[in-house]
């Protein structure tokens, strides 16, 4: 019976096994998208709303490693005629190819199509696994290839392109000089050009030119042209010569028996050698500068009798893409190894603000106090190294880094916005603030999933887990957060605190500038089990949580903050004068000079005549007001400014985004003489407690 139970057991285990396996082995679609593009089956690019082509293999599975292309359209083209033009699809399967083929909406690539191109790379990169790309190029044709090799060491790409495929958009290493014929050829019944301006370039000059001087990173390069489009082929590349290549080697010619997909047929009455006649089969001469530095590769293919415009044929594609293939790669796969290394919270450099040295929290926060008939007094402020308790920061989301998710090497950003929101606590808590690969600006157009997920919420798990091990000794903390960091922190309440011993020591969570939930008529129960809102500043163990909005620019249907839409729930507001017993008034530590945490503002002066401040922040008595206030979009903090255009002191305050933001820019400055009162309060009364 024994045998006969344990042979049940492995049929069973057998059986979830082949399910699991058959389950794994099926095929992986990107985008839900099909893996063969056509012009009725774009990806949207969801950040701009712009559209795409992506081709990539019908078995691909998930984990597997593929070579990346993003193919860029020539001037007055489109992504659907570059598709076909260089056909890399007819080779996906065999060299495993993932191959984006944008639009451009002027057919011409500026500057401005920049973020779009960075939007497709970043989010195919998410979908397939930065790990997974092998190799990442850069393909254009004419002014797709001039554009390829502006923007190949820009910032965002120099960290991930591995190669450049010029497709008669100029040769890196020493142009090759132009035919006396190339360009379009002007048509039956077409009117002559207009003169062109004294040394402005021709029409297809400016597409195919390419700027002066190769670039200043370094990658592989491969130039295709048509043999008609330029009178010569150098025989040496200073490329070639930088990358340690040897001398040039002329390959087997590539034959051909089938002609490509494409040509300009409105081109061909008459048509001209140079600018590309009907497809026809072909052959291609393939030089190759072999033994390049790192496993790069470097090489020129000149397609014979072939002009501007006529597609590339079916060999010459799989040999271009072989090119391609074999040359090393690996920069987008290296960079998600080192931003998924875990980050050392011992070590001191993984905080920004940690007590007993000079660090982000070491500033100057001196303020003047502006009153309303002018007058100006100063207010000196210094940290308190014997706090009784600490205060743990989860910054918003300021990160200027161009990746999805931030480095760990702190800049004006995270240094800025700990002077507007954090350090000004260290007078009544020990102040802690790790840095963490938050999802940055660039990110927040990009990301898809939860801002509370991934990298970001790792990090700040892993610096609080630091912090009570070595750090806490016991005390009671308060967490600090703002935007992403309030909803950080929120998670960590659930997962780390809520309902768990830990939760004695917390003495409060300020979680401000987002939706915090609780049940309807209930304090608790929304987006935490047990810890309830802050009714009163004697109170501890308890969330205070806003989100700031003018009382004349109320929250919109479209609001950010203060909403919810799951049933039973509703979004919360602790007003922050009511806990702090100011009756109303806001206690604001504002920006002598406009300074949010995204960096300077326009700003009207603090005075309108005499002695300005010279501090770096101002107190404004009496000219904000605070209530926490519901309207039929959303429950929020609504904040009064009572300017009086009668007396000298100004009569507005700076923050604003849009009405779907609010007040967002300064949620915690408002209210931070408040909040520093609602904490010097909790933390008495949790001593008296402990």
């Amino acid at each position: 019976m024994r045998a006969q139970n344990m042979a049940a057991t492995l049929a069973i285990a057998l059986t979830l096994t082949a399910g699991d396996s058959a389950s794994a082995q099926q095929p992986h679609t990107l985008f839900g998208a099909p893996c063969t593009a056509s012009a009725d089956t774009p990806v949207t690019e969801p950040a701009t709303g712009r559209t795409y082509l992506l081709d990539y293999p019908c078995d691909l599975r998930a984990g597997q490693d593929v070579t990346f292309i993003l193919s860029l359209h020539g001037g007055g083209s489109s992504g659907n005629w570059q598709r076909r033009y260089f056909p890399a699809f007819d080779q996906k399967e065999r060299h495993r190819l993932v191959i984006a083929a944008p639009y451009s909406p002027i057919r011409r690539w500026t500057e401005e199509d920049d973020a779009y191109l960075h939007n497709i790379v970043t989010s195919i990169t998410q979908e397939v696994g930065a790990e997974n790309i092998r190799a990442f190029w850069l393909a254009g044709h004419s002014q797709g290839g001039a554009t390829s090799r502006r923007i190949v060491c820009t910032d965002f790409f120099a960290r991930r392109v591995d190669g450049f495929l010029s497709l008669s958009g100029g040769r890196l290493g020493g142009a090759a000089p132009r035919a006396p014929d190339a360009g379009r050829p002007r048509q039956v019944n077409e009117p002559p050009a207009e003169p062109a301006p004294a040394g402005a370039p021709t029409a297809a000059g400016a597409a195919a030119a390419a700027p002066a001087g190769d670039p200043e990173c370094e990658f592989s390069n491969i130039f295709a042209i048509g043999e008609h489009e330029i009178a010569s082929l150098p025989a040496v590349s200073s490329w070639a010569d930088r990358l340690g290549c040897e001398a040039r080697t002329a390959r087997p010619d590539v034959v051909d028996d089938r002609p490509g997909y494409v040509h300009d047929g409105g081109r061909q009455n008459p048509g001209s050698r140079a600018w590309g006649l009907l497809p026809r089969p072909g052959t291609a001469d393939v030089f190759v500068y072999p033994g390049c530095d790192d496993g790069r590769v470097v090489a020129d293919v000149v397609r014979i009798d072939k002009g501007h415009t006529e597609g590339l044929e079916p060999a010459v594609t799989e040999a271009l893409v072989s090119l391609m293939v074999s040359a090393s790669g690996g920069k987008i796969a290296a960079m998600s190894s080192t931003t998924g290394q875990a980050v050392d919270y011992a070590d001191d450099a993984s905080w920004l603000c940690r007590p007993g040295r000079q660090d982000a929290c070491a500033v100057d926060l001196a303020s003047t106090l502006v009153r309303a008939d002018g007058t100006l007094s100063h207010e000196s402020w210094s940290a308190d190294p014997a706090a009784p308790i600490d205060c743990f920061y989860v910054y918003p989301t300021v990160s200027t880094d161009r990746e999805l998710n931030s480095d760990m090497q702190p800049d004006a950003a995270e240094l800025r916005v700990v002077h507007q929101q954090f350090a000004r606590f260290g007078s009544v808590c020990r102040a802690y603030a790790p840095m963490y690969r938050q999802i940055t600006l660039a990110g927040l157009q990009e990301r898809r999933g939860s801002l509370e997920e991934g990298l970001a919420y790792d990090d700040v798990l892993a610096a609080f887990r630091s912090y009570l091990a070595a750090d806490s000794d016991g005390r009671g903390f308060v967490l600090v957060g703002h935007s992403q960091g309030s909803r950080i922190l929120t998670r960590l309440l659930a997962e780390e605190i809520d309902g768990k011993p830990l939760e004695d020591r917390l003495v409060s969570a300020m979680l401000l500038g987002s939706t915090f939930t609780v049940a309807e008529g209930s304090d608790v129960g929304g987006s935490l089990r047990s810890v309830p809102l802050c009714r009163s500043s004697s109170q501890t163990g308890c969330v205070v949580t806003f989100a700031s909005f003018r009382s004349t620019v109320p929250p919109a249907e479209n609001t950010l903050f203060g909403r919810t839409t799951a049933p039973g729930l509703r979004a919360a507001c602790t007003d922050p004068t009511a806990l702090a017993g100011t009756n109303g008034q806001l206690h604001a530590y504002l920006s002598a000079d406009g300074t949010t945490i995204v960096g300077p503002r326009r700003f009207e002066p603090w005075v309108a005549s005499g002695t300005a401040p010279v501090t770096p922040f101002v107190s404004v008595p009496g000219l904000l007001t605070a209530r926490c206030a519901t309207n039929e979009h959303a429950t929020y903090l609504e904040v009064t400014v009572h300017g009086d255009p009668s007396d000298p002191r100004a009569d507005d305050i700076g923050g604003d985004l849009s009405p779907q933001w609010g007040l967002h820019l300064v949620d915690v400055n408002v209210a931070m003489g408040n909040l520093l009162e609602i904490a010097r309060r909790q933390s008495a009364a949790w001593r008296a407690e402990s």
